[in-house]
This record gives C-alpha cells, sequence and structure tokens, in this order.
C-alpha cells in the first residue's frame, strides 16, 4: 500500500485517509463537530465532542437524509435523496449505496483505532482509488444495471458475479484493457461459494445442494449443468482439469472426482481426519496435484486422476503440521524458463507459518512469532503476506526472512493491514484500516494512500500488481 503526493492538500488528505496504519488523530470534537455544519450525521457516537455535536440518535434533516448510515433506507432499493453518492435503482443494501459523505458519521464507519478516513465529497471511484498515487490504466459502467455480488482476478482476466434480471451471471473481463470477454447466465440459483477458475474452467457450485455449473474458461460455454443434487456437501470451491471437477465432502468426510458434463461422480479418497479446507491445485510435473487439508494440520497431495480413471494407489505426498490448521491453504506459482515451481502456505495454530514445495511437500521455511497465524495467507511479488496477532508480516517468498520491520526495529508495525491486493517490483497495495495504502515493495516505507468510502469490492489481484475497485452498481476502475 503505498506513493508519492504532490501537493501540500493532498498529502493532508492523505495522512487522515491512512492514519489508521500509523496512528493517526481520533475522532474527535474537530471530526466534523462544527456547530456551522447542517450535517448532523456527522459525529461517531463515540470520542470528544462539543457541546454543538448532536447526539448519534438525533434523526437527519430531510435534505441530509444520507448524512448518517443508520438513516439510510434498509430494503433492497436504493433512493437517490440527497447524498452525491446514492443512485437510484440500486439493489443492494443502504450501507453499500448509500456511503455517508464524512467518513465519521457513524461508529461503524470508523477505524477500529479511532482515526477518521476522508474521501472528498462527489469523488468518483477513479478519483479516490486515484489519491493513493496510482494512475488510471481503465474505467467503465459495466452490467447493464445488474447488482454485483462479488469480483475477483485470475491471471489477467477479472471476473463479476452479478444478480441480473435473467438470474446469476457470470462476466469475463480482460483484465488489462476493460475489453468484455464472455457473459454466462448461469441460473436462478445463488452460488454457495465463489466460482473456482482453472486454465479450462470456471466451476460454480449453487446453493441447496441443487448442483453444480461448469463454464469453459476461454468462451463461457457451458461445459454442462448438474440439475440434480450432488449428493456432496462441498467444503470449499472446486478444483479442475482439462477432464475432472474435484469436490471435498462434508458428507463423507472425502475428496470427489466429478465429471463436468453431468456430474458422475468417480473415484472418491477418504481423509483419516475431518476435512477442513481445498481442494486447490498445485503443478507437479505433467500432471496436477489435488492438495487438502484437514483440521488437525494435515496436508495431502493427491494425483488428479481423472473421473473415469481408478482412484489413486497413494498421495503424492503428505505432510503433517505441528499444530491445527487456521486458515485456507494459499498456492502460488513462478515459471522460469519454462520451469514451474509452486509453493504452498500454511497458517497453522503452533504461531508458525509454513511454505511447502507444491511438487513434493518437503519444508522451504517455517516463520514463527509469539502468536498462531490466522487466516488465508498470501503471496505475490515475491512477497509471502500473512496475519497474526501481531499484525501483517511481508517475508520474502523464497527464504523466509521478513522483509518489513518498523522504525524501532520490531516486526509486524501495519496492525491494522490485513489484505494483500497487489504487489509489484516497485510498490505493494495493502488494505489499512478503512483505507489503501501503497508501500514501497522493498523498504516498506508508505508512499501514498487512500480512503475506501464508496468502493464496495477491492480485487486482489496479486503479481498483475494493479489496483482494482468496484462498486455494486457496476462502476470499475483499474490503476496501476
Amino acid at each position: 500500500m503505498s506513493k508519492l503526493f504532490a501537493s501540500f492538500v493532498l498529502a493532508g488528505v492523505i495522512a487522515l485517509a491512512l492514519g489508521a496504519c500509523h496512528g493517526g488523530a481520533s475522532c474527535g470534537a474537530d471530526a466534523g463537530c462544527d456547530a456551522s455544519k447542517a450535517d448532523c450525521g456527522s459525529c461517531p457516537s463515540t470520542g470528544a465532542k462539543g457541546a454543538s455535536c448532536p447526539a448519534a440518535g438525533d434523526s437527519c434533516t430531510a435534505d441530509k437524509a444520507c448524512s448518517d448510515a443508520k438513516a439510510c433506507p434498509s430494503a433492497a432499493g436504493c433512493e437517490a435523496k440527497s447524498s452525491a453518492n446514492c443512485e437510484t435503482k440500486c439493489e443492494a443494501s443502504s450501507k453499500d449505496c448509500c456511503e455517508t459523505d464524512e467518513a465519521c458519521a457513524s461508529k461503524a464507519s470508523c477505524p477500529e483505532t479511532g482515526t477518521c478516513p476522508v474521501a472528498a465529497k462527489g469523488a468518483s471511484l477513479e478519483a479516490t482509488l486515484a489519491a493513493s498515487g496510482a494512475e488510471l490504466v481503465w474505467g467503465a459502467k459495466r452490467f447493464d444495471g445488474g447488482v454485483v455480488l462479488d469480483a475477483f482476478a485470475v491471471d489477467n482476466e477479472l471476473f463479476a458475479v452479478v444478480k441480473g434480471q435473467e438470474g446469476f451471471e457470470v462476466h469475463c473481463i480482460e483484465l488489462t484493457t476493460g475489453v468484455p470477454r464472455w457473459l454466462t447466465v448461469v441460473g436462478k440459483t445463488p452460488f454457495r461459494t465463489r466460482p473456482t477458475v482453472s486454465a479450462q474452467h470456471v466451476v460454480c457450485l449453487l446453493d441447496n445442494g441443487a448442483g453444480m455449473v461448469v463454464l469453459k474458461r476461454r468462451n463461457g460455454a457451458r461445459d454442462g449443468r448438474v440439475s440434480t443434487p450432488l449428493k456432496l456437501v462441498p467444503v470449499g470451491g472446486a478444483g479442475s482439469t482439462e477432464s475432472t471437477v474435484f469436490v471435498t465432502s462434508l458428507a463423507d468426510n472425502a475428496v470427489h472426482a466429478v465429471s463436468p458434463a453431468d456430474g458422475l461422480t468417480g473415484w472418491r479418497w477418504r481423509a483419516t481426519g475431518t476435512m477442513f479446507n481445498g481442494p486447490v491445485m498445485s503443478p507437479s510435473g505433467r500432471r496436477m496435484l489435488v492438495v487438502v487439508g484437514t483440521g488437525d494440520g494435515e496436508i495431502t497431495a493427491l494425483p488428479s486422476a481423472g473421473w473415469d480413471e481408478g482412484q489413486p494407489s497413494a498421495p503424492a505426498w503428505t505432510r503433517k503440521l505441528l499444530g491445527d490448521l487456521n486458515g485456507e491453504l494459499c498456492t502460488h506459482s513462478t515459471s522460469t524458463k519454462g520451469a514451474v515451481t509452486s509453493s504452498i502456505l500454511a497458517s497453522c495454530q503452533d504461531h508458525g507459518l509454513y511454505c511447502l514445495d507444491g511438487a513434493s511437500g518437503t519444508s522451504r521455511w517455517v516463520f514463527r512469532t509469539d502468536s498462531p497465524f490466522t487466516g488465508k495467507p498470501q503471496a505475490a511479488g515475491g512477497k509471502a503476506f500473512a496475519v497474526n496477532g501481531s499484525g501483517l508480516h511481508v517475508l520474502d517468498l523464497v527464504t523466509g526472512a521478513e522483509l518489513w520491520t518498523g522504525k524501532d526495529g520490531k516486526p509486524g508495525i501495519h496492525t491494522k493491514t490485513k489484505r494483500m491486493l497487489a504487489a509489484s517490483a516497485k510498490s505493494v497495495y495493502l488494505t489499512c484500516g478503512e483505507g489503501i495504502g501503497r508501500f514501497d515493495a522493498t523498504t516498506g516505507a508508505m508512499l501514498g494512500g487512500t480512503s475506501t468510502a464508496g468502493v464496495d469490492f477491492l480485487v486482489e489481484t496479486g503479481d498483475a500488481g494493479l489496483l482494482v475497485g468496484l462498486t455494486r452498481c457496476g462502476q470499475i476502475a483499474v490503476l496501476r
């Protein structure tokens, strides 16, 4: 999260916007509690207040109906009342549509530290993200009035799950140019999990046991639809190869190999412990491996035999960690002169972040701290990113050495940074309290930042190094 700013005024704005990372001024009597302001929802319910600052429970005047998130309509459909940030017919919650002009209009909008990100009134999505110092690559309005439910990036493609008039849609857009590649209406049934994208397929697991829909990644065409229940209770998403979809099921604690065309189930492999997450796919020679984890810290990689082949006679490898898994597994692959190197990162209850070789399961390194790592680790730009009680740790992906330290030499200084959005050789974008920070990729020094007010989705682009934001109403901004 980082970069330089040109003017004194903009520097002041950014300092407030990312004070959450470095302890800026707390929400107090000077945070919008000016008697001259008609905005009666501009103060948080906590912190010092002047006598002129109305109580949080006071109702707002008619012309300021959207100044307080609590005053926005709670039903679907955001009426364009008074706030410049409200959009007519936006079929999302009021908190998403009616973003307050004042970042501290309610307690919910303040970061944990009590500092107040400040966004310019009426700022566009592009302008908001550009305040971090990033340059706009492209921006557009998409999805023809549909409501964006989820967005994510894989390689050079941006995927969006949209609720349209005809049902739930999957959109594929070229990430660097904004050119739409394809749109497929999947059906009326909501998705159980985020669609899983492999080299050949996009796998959509449907809610309420309704089955799955498999799309061809290159053009969005349906490989098939399983309209009958799969008789599986998926643990998470799915993995896939050209011929087979792999699903882990809580029903029998097993990995199932399924036909993408008709949902016929082939072989299955049952875990010894309770299935915790997966499957994730890891390259290994000519064939991918299907990697799964159990709650007691056992990670197993299975050969990706086709659904109509026999069950693998034995796992390709198994590794037992010294504690329970604390989050989803992360896989990351790099290619150098045609040779692919894969890594698997695992957060563990034993206070360790493990990096395993994806092909063999051997340990590359273990990084330990005073508290357990939690959540899904991330990898990009030659770095590993993981969170524990002391904050975000940034490590060299090859050696496991910690790269960024605080002013006093203490690690984990970015206590309010929880997620890496993008990383390149020059800069890293991280979430920071209620904002985004841009950091020097080598030193970790903050270079810039901005508030996330009005941004509904921040997409992780990893090695692509792009800062991507969307609104539920279809605005997209991609910056570098």
